[in-house]
């Protein structure tokens, strides 16, 4: 498991180098720390994915937006009810 303080490294070196970062991120604690690193990073000109993302509140979905990220949802997901927001 990735940490918070970790996460928001590897999205500064990624971003630093102009790389993108797609994480794996389904709950929304997950989502808000990729957003945090994101916005610690000061990488808003990148298209940084978060793959899943299940479990995201309508604030989130504002800040994934704010962000320039993009949410990768999985249809098969939402056609199971399994997409809570």
């Amino acid at each position: 498991r990735t940490t918070p303080d970790e996460l928001k490294a590897l999205v500064a070196r990624a971003s630093a180098s102009g790389l993108q970062v797609a994480a794996h991120a389904i709950g929304d604690g997950a989502i808000e720390a990729m957003c945090d690193a994101v916005e610690a990073a000061g990488a808003t000109h990148l298209r940084h994915r978060v793959e899943h993302c299940t479990i995201c509140p309508p604030d989130l979905q504002a800040r994934l937006a704010r962000l320039g990220m993009v949410a990768v949802m999985q249809p098969m997901a939402a056609r199971f009810g399994r997409v809570a927001s």
